[in-house]
């Protein structure tokens, strides 16, 4: 029996630890977030924080051995009969001394006696929290690196794919369809390291009592704290009491915020590239049926989740925020069910916007005719330049802003309106004119941009968690 609970002890650790990034053991694979936030895998993480105390305590000599290893031998979730525990908690309306009360009734001798011995709800709560966002930030750096795969390979493949650019709207310069992706790569990329550095900060969970003074677990507790925590695979506890303190939550739930605001921004501007007017992508997976009354319509769906799903995890932060201010050391209002919201969420958004990526549908016919729209006008700062080595730059900048303007009120090719004047068409090249004003041959340096963009990216990509 003993060799069975050790055994089983050893395979309960192995797993926790391979939830979190930093531990030496082989990490299997990442715990579903839709899993994570269940009822019954919830009750298992209590289970085992419980389970943990426990040997922590034997270890230290504060409850008996046997006790420790009954608790540990039914810390299964098997052991927690559903129709007992809502009849328990509807009697005592507290669902964790519900569960105790339920779970130590499957305990042989006195061992029920000892679950729980000298912790407080919050303490068991704290340290859960942190377990079900630690495992479910494991999951969402799994997604967002695949989301990296996607982008890196569209940048690449496109890295010389010239297109508009676009700023307030209006046509710019010329980019490539690289770059522009090559960009939310890198914001990506940023909020994976936020988070990284936000498990980095946030990897441990608390037994400091009801209001931090450790008085439950009498003169051991700072070493049952940290032997709970190891059993946990966790590492040592803070230094101060934080029940009273949520800005571990408030600074997670902000970075989900900024990582969905980023995929919101990449979904509305996919968004915008495919309506019928620009058309220059096009998701793979268009809505089946796009409207009632009009057969012809071909919506957008995943882009459109991007921004819908975005739009609640903002929320759901600003709720966490509020959450950070607690009356003197607790006041027992939670917000936790943020947390829930905010992961399942950003699990939804995530696995939307590999998909998009993956499968993005890229038109570089279509960008090469937009490029066209304005007559040539986006060759006006080549042009600028050009000349500006003649007659100066600022006098450039000047004269050609006047022929871009007449071009724009006439309706004429930027060319026209350039050689229409004697005085500037003499200081240019006209053998190599259309030479300048081609478009495709104005992306500057945005292919060698693209190439070390992918280059850094790499450098961090050796640090991502397993």
């Amino acid at each position: 029996m003993k060799t069975r609970n050790l055994l089983r002890i050893a395979f309960v650790s192995l797993m926790i630890l391979s939830l979190y990034p930093g531990t030496a053991l082989p990490a299997p694979s990442a715990m579903e977030i839709r899993e994570i936030f269940t009822e019954s895998q919830s009750t298992q993480f209590i289970l085992d924080i419980e389970a943990a105390l426990a040997r922590a305590e034997a270890g230290l000599g504060v409850i008996p051995q046997r006790a420790a290893d009954e608790i540990t031998g039914k810390a299964q979730v098997k052991y927690i009969s559903t129709k007992a525990l809502a009849e328990e908690t509807k009697k005592v309306d507290h669902p964790l001394v519900a569960l105790i009360n339920v779970w130590a009734k499957e305990m042989v001798g006195d061992a029920g006696e000892y679950i729980h011995f000298g912790a407080t709800t919050m303490d068991i709560y704290d340290t859960m929290y942190i377990l079900q966002l630690r495992a479910s930030a494991k999951s969402m750096l799994k997604d967002m690196r695949e989301i990296e795969d996607a982008m890196l390979d569209l940048a690449r493949k496109h890295k010389s794919t010239p297109m508009i650019g676009r700023t307030l709207g209006q046509h710019a310069l010329p980019i490539t369809f690289g770059l522009k992706v090559g960009a939310w790569a890198a914001e990506n990329r940023r909020n994976m390291e936020r988070l990284k550095d936000w498990l980095k900060r946030t990897n441990t969970g608390i037994l400091s009592g009801a209001v931090g003074t450790y008085a439950g677990l009498g003169a051991k507790g700072l070493e049952i704290e940290a032997l709970t925590m190891k059993e946990l695979g966790l590492a040592p506890p803070d230094a101060a009491d934080w029940h009273g303190s949520r800005d571990k939550y408030a600074e997670f739930g902000n970075v989900m915020a900024s990582t969905g605001m980023t995929f919101q921004k990449i979904g509305q501007e996919i968004f915008l590239l495919q309506s019928t007017d620009i058309g220059e992508v096009e998701e793979y997976e268009i809505m089946a049926v796009g409207s009632s009354t009009m057969p012809h319509k071909r919506n957008p769906n995943q882009s459109r989740n991007l921004i819908i799903l975005s739009r609640k995890i903002r929320r759901n932060a600003e709720v966490l925020l509020d959450w950070m201010v607690s009356i003197h050391e607790r006041d027992q209002i939670s917000s936790a069910g943020e947390l829930k919201e905010i992961c399942l969420n950003t699990d939804r958004l995530l696995k939307s916007a590999k998909s998009l990526l993956k499968n993005l549908v890229v038109k570089p016919d279509a960008m090469l005719a937009n490029l066209g729209k304005t007559k040539g006008l986006i060759m006006a700062e080549e042009m600028m330049f050009v000349l500006g080595k003649k007659i100066g730059k600022h006098t450039a900048h000047e004269e050609v802003r006047q022929v871009a303007m007449e071009a724009f009120k006439k309706g004429v090719t930027f060319k026209e309106a350039l050689l229409s004047h004697p005085e500037i068409a003499r200081n240019l090249n006209q053998e190599e004119l259309d030479s300048l004003l081609d478009p495709t041959k104005y992306i500057g340096l945005s292919p060698q941009a693209v190439d070390r963009l992918i280059e850094e990216t790499q450098k961090f990509r050796v640090t991502d968690p397993s």
